[in-house]
């Protein structure tokens, strides 16, 4: 069964919140080490587990749950290390948004591959939030991506049981549409 029956998404919000509670109660210990290390194992186990599961789309399901943790593991030490690695030097002016607006084109040609999910979400993600870090775009695109990062967590909140709420519309009118006929 799902993990969040009414928004499949919750899944990884729960964990985060699991992941952000357990770094709250142990960041003095996690040195970038132990970080490193974390990161490390949490990377393999995940090419492992992917592989077992034939994908890397874990976590939704109790059955599951345990590949979802890894997958928020990774992502959150990782993340945890890009931002205690950036040094304060920015990339100024709309050609700073090339970088990591360059990588999107490669992540939209996702075939649902497993091995293509894998390195996009062990490289070439960790390479956006790294180049983003550094992204100082300008008044215009800065405006743009402030607008993302504000509509990005409700609408990944809410993608889910909008989509759901559409097509239970689109076959009621088609149904609708049949008996009229």
């Amino acid at each position: 069964g799902w993990v969040v029956p009414l928004n499949a998404a919750g899944w990884s919000l729960i964990l985060e919140l699991v992941v952000n509670f357990l770094y709250a109660r142990f960041w003095r210990h996690l040195t970038n080490r132990l970080l490193s290390g974390i990161v490390g194992v949490a990377g393999l186990t995940l090419m492992v587990m992917s592989t077992r599961h034939g994908g890397i789309d874990m976590g939704s399901t109790w059955g599951s749950i345990a590949g979802g943790l890894v997958r928020v593991t990774y992502s959150f030490a990782l993340g945890v290390l890009i931002l205690r690695a950036y040094d304060g030097r920015v990339w100024r002016g709309w050609a700073s948004a090339i970088p990591p607006l360059a990588l999107i084109p490669i992540l939209a040609m996702n075939r649902g591959g497993l091995w293509f999910d894998l390195v996009a979400a062990l490289v070439l993600l960790p390479l956006i939030v790294g180049a983003g870090l550094r992204l100082e775009p300008g008044p215009w695109l800065g405006k743009l991506f402030r607008w993302g990062g504000v509509v990005s967590y409700a609408l990944y909140a809410l993608h889910g049981p909008l989509l759901k709420f559409v097509r239970m519309e689109v076959v009621l009118h088609v149904e609708h549409s049949r008996e009229a006929f």
